[in-house]
């Protein structure tokens, strides 16, 4: 038996071109500005000031981009990447296939799981680990800051 394969594919993302404002837009009246291979199985998108992170859950990796879509660096070395979150200064890769964050500039936090949706709180992370019925609080410079058990599969991560 052999195990699960990552498929050599690649998927684009595009940018579309700045419209003018006005009261009526439709899907015509944009035009594809530019794209960019991104490996496989995209999970998100991520907007930051300077750049735009692809993290790539079958690829294992992260691209990142300038606003434009050029200028690449692949980020790689990850199981599972799904979203990436601002904290303490630094971008957190959230990787649905270990119980950690990952610094894109270096480090990292060990989680009390694996997480699957997080929400930047201030300076500290709020994490839900679906597969473990757990929601945590972690901090870059304090780690886990507490873990609460929660009803089966918490899929999202809010705070009220």
């Amino acid at each position: 038996m052999t195990g699960p394969t990552r498929s050599t594919s690649e998927t684009r993302v595009w940018c579309p071109s700045r419209q003018p404002p006005g009261p009526s837009r439709r899907t015509s009246e944009y035009a594809v500005q530019s794209t960019a291979a991104v490996g496989t199985n995209p999970y998100d998108l991520v907007v930051t000031d300077q750049r735009v992170h692809v993290p790539g859950r079958d690829a294992g990796t992260v691209h990142t981009f300038d606003r434009e879509l050029g200028s690449v660096t692949v980020h790689d070395g990850f199981d599972r990447p799904v979203d990436l979150l601002a904290a303490d200064g630094s971008l957190w890769v959230l990787d649905a296939g270990r119980a950690e964050l990952v610094s894109l500039t270096g480090g990292s936090v060990d989680t009390p799981a694996p997480g699957l949706a997080a929400v930047s709180v201030g300076d500290r992370l709020l994490l839900s680990h679906y597969d473990d019925s757990l929601v945590s609080l972690v901090s870059p410079t304090e780690e886990v800051v507490w873990v609460s058990e929660v009803p089966a599969h918490p899929f999202g991560a809010v705070l009220v």
